[in-house]
């Protein structure tokens, strides 16, 4: 009985979602707050993770479940740091799946590239390398789960990051739109460029 009634609360509360939405498109709900859209959208999470509380076999309740409630904080911060929380709660959902058993080691990969995706968001220029990395690091956590064949993509994400890394950090630093090569400001014989347009290459040799 009691999973019978735990099966209903997550339908029960889109359903009400889904009205408010409906009343919504037709202008019925135009003074309805942002903050209240958050509160609902964490309302059905909360509902999806109480379903999994209180029946460990519904585990896929979870995804649902970080997922809404990561999109009710996403209304509520209304800022730049939203979709970084939007990702990062997605793969929370999906690393929590792969920590009940060792069987669902699967879930480390989506959970890998969630959370990998939510720190690119924040770091800028040099979010090639972070999301190699992450991904490498997921892919490593995989092959300790017993997944012989994980530590090939986790070795090439390596690689990746490596090279991206040397792209963006090698000889050229960024201030902007400009890229500056070590000594430039000191050089008495610099030379400056300015390039605009299309797709182009610029060779500089520095022995002339």
């Amino acid at each position: 009985m009691e999973r019978k009634q735990a099966f209903w609360i997550p339908g029960l509360v889109l359903l009400i979602i889904g009205v408010f939405g409906l009343l919504g498109n037709f202008g019925f709900l135009s003074a309805l707050s942002n903050l209240m859209w958050a509160v609902l959208f964490a309302l059905a999470g909360l509902a999806f993770l109480s379903w999994f509380a209180t029946d460990r076999d519904q585990w896929w309740a979870l995804i649902p479940g970080f997922t809404l409630f990561g999109l009710g904080s996403t209304i509520l911060i209304g800022n730049d740091w939203g979709g970084t929380l939007f990702l990062a709660f997605i793969g929370l959902g999906f690393a929590a799946i792969s920590s009940l058993s060792r069987e669902r080691w699967w879930a480390i990969i989506p959970a890998g590239v969630m959370l990998s995706l939510a720190l690119v968001t924040r770091m800028g220029d040099t979010g090639g390398t972070v999301l190699f990395l992450g991904l490498a690091a997921t892919f490593a956590i995989v092959w300790q789960r017993s997944q012989r064949w994980a530590i090939y993509p986790a070795i090439g994400c390596l690689v990746l990051a490596a090279l991206t890394a040397n792209w963006l950090n090698g000889n050229y630093q960024r201030d902007g739109e400009t890229y500056t090569s070590p000594g430039f400001s000191s050089a008495s014989n610099r030379v400056e460029l300015e390039v605009k347009g299309g797709i182009g290459r610029v060779s500089v040799d520095p022995g002339r």
